[in-house]
């Protein structure tokens, strides 16, 4: 009842969206969305806006973090960084996906009208949910962080033009170590990076776990690193993990948020990243590891198939298997997802024993995604996207920041 009422409001306060409008031309634009989350979700509004801002035009961003009830553990944006804090107007970009799309437009209602409304989706499956297309009667754009994503969405065969534009993803600042750190410098770290409210099925760190106990038993001269957020909101899940590792002394996990420094050290000081994922909408942690140079052991399907081949990726091939998770995003989900084979994940991570085999594909994947995600690639796709909405950057500012 309360999604038909919120429908009902949607279309009689926010205008569909006509696909043939002429726009005037701007530099300005907004971004709203999640800019004061840690979550993926966050740190793709956030990048968006910093960089649309380097690129030359007048950002503008919009927080909803609060409103959404998301977990809130950042500053605002506008702390420190040459974005507004407040609509700045032309196009809105919003970064969330639906339902809370079309709560943001609400909100917004009285400030969505004459402007082209572009929705930034990340998706994990290879088909949209149903509900979804209660949104598209009100986007003149699409932008989605990956070809996977983009697949999903064309499916649909929805007029709007979609665009694929990625992530821009940095290294993260490298810090010290966290207090809790007792890893000898000779031992090698395998490192697993989630968090609950990503999705405990989808994320999959039990296959990680029986991966990296195929791979090395009680061997004491290797670790595995389990780094996991959300966590309060998942008693049942970290439960189950906790019975997964059963008490072994090679395993440390650790529930909680890192500082950005600390969190750039965890990745530095591994030897290997390890992601057995079912699916991935983008991949940020598996793209910020390859750009420390670490080889990467992932499963391959989804968006990670991207930025990584089998020149440079250590990929773990799957099976695909129906789509079980309690997660209300996947309810009625009829899809399928990868799940990793565990014996071929722990075949790469004995492999990765050799120093010099994780030295070559770490190099190798630094180099690849330092290309595939550079700040030409981005310019490239988002400035083109905006020029089709009448939105232009300052000549000047393209010049001096377009190449890198």
């Amino acid at each position: 009842m309360l999604v038909r009422i919120r429908d009902l409001l949607i279309a009689i306060r926010v205008p569909r969206a006509r696909l043939d409008q002429p726009w005037p031309q701007t530099r300005r634009i907004t971004v709203a969305g999640l800019l004061r989350s840690s979550t993926g979700l966050g740190h793709g509004a956030r990048q968006c806006a910093l960089h649309l801002a380097a690129l030359g035009y007048e950002v503008g961003t919009i927080d909803v973090t609060e409103a959404r009830n998301a977990r809130l553990d950042l500053p605002p944006l506008s702390a420190g960084h040459d974005v507004i804090d407040g609509d700045a107007g032309g196009p809105l970009i919003v970064h969330l996906n639906p339902p809370e799309y079309q709560s943001v437009l609400l909100r917004l209602h009285r400030q969505v009208g004459g402007r082209p409304l572009i929705a930034y989706w990340n998706w994990e499956l290879a088909e949209i949910p149903a509900h979804w297309r209660h949104a598209l009667p009100h986007v003149h754009q699409i932008w989605a962080p990956s070809r996977f994503t983009a697949d999903a969405l064309e499916s649909e065969g929805h007029p709007a033009p979609l665009h694929i534009v990625p992530h821009l993803v940095s290294a993260p600042a490298v810090g010290d170590l966290p207090d809790w750190w007792d890893v000898p410098a000779e031992t090698l770290v395998v490192l697993v990076v989630f968090s609950y409210d990503s999705g405990f099925e989808r994320k999959n760190p039990l296959g990680a776990v029986a991966a990296f106990r195929a791979a090395f038993g009680d061997r004491s001269d290797v670790r595995l690193v389990i780094k996991a957020g959300g966590y309060d909101l998942a008693p049942g899940e970290r439960e189950r993990l906790a019975a997964a590792i059963d008490g072994a002394r090679n395993i440390t996990l650790f529930h909680g948020a890192l500082p950005p420094g600390s969190y750039g050290a965890l990745l530095r000081r591994a030897d290997i990243f390890l992601s057995l994922h079912r699916a991935e909408g983008f991949g940020i942690p598996l793209v910020e590891a390859m750009l420390l140079s670490k080889p990467v052991v992932a499963t391959a399907w989804s968006s990670n198939m991207d930025f990584m081949t089998e020149e440079i990726g250590c990929l773990v091939p799957y099976d695909l298997i129906p789509v079980r998770d309690q997660r209300e995003a996947y309810a009625g989900a009829t899809s399928e997802w990868a799940d990793a084979r565990i014996d071929a994940a722990a075949a790469w991570l004995r492999r990765l024993e050799d120093p010099a085999l994780r030295r070559a594909i770490g190099e190798a994947s630094r180099a690849h995604v330092s290309a595939v995600y550079s700040l030409d690639a981005y310019s490239r796709a988002a400035t083109s996207a905006l020029a089709a909405v009448g939105c232009v950057p300052e000549a000047a500012a393209v010049g001096a920041t377009g190449t890198r």
